[in-house]
């Protein structure tokens, strides 16, 4: 009778023993599985965030590129108006003058070329100095 109660304790014990160690797992398991869902979602949210991001990095360097375009697009316009005004002021002038546009553009380049020798002369005789 004496062995008969040990082994009934010890079936009970064994028992209360393997009910906790159950607990125990499944409490583990409990937690593994919020610090993933919790580790998932992050890494979900983190990874919308950076799409987002990107897209409106993107939607940045368009809108730059467009106003670089649109800048350039004025500044040809500007340059192509200042040229006609200058052939415009030339063609006044030839006129003015009384000679043809090719015959006003030699004696601009011979004033130019005129200019630099001067310069240059006046440069040699400063070394000179």
């Amino acid at each position: 009778a004496d062995e008969k109660r040990k082994a009934n304790e010890n079936l009970v014990r064994a028992e209360k023993e393997k009910k906790r160690v159950v607990e125990e797992e499944r409490r583990t398991l409990k937690k593994t599985t919020q610090l993933l869902k919790k580790t998932s979602r992050l890494r979900i949210k983190g990874a919308v965030k950076a799409v987002s991001s990107a897209k409106r990095r993107a939607k940045a360097t368009k809108k730059e590129a467009a106003a670089l375009k649109e800048d350039a697009a004025r500044e040809r316009k500007l340059r192509s108006a200042a040229y006609g005004r200058a052939r415009k002021a030339e063609r006044a002038l030839a006129h003015e003058q009384e000679v043809s546009m090719s015959r006003l553009k030699r004696i601009r380049t011979a004033e130019d070329s005129a200019d630099k020798l001067k310069d240059h002369l006046d440069e040699v005789k400063h070394t000179a100095d």
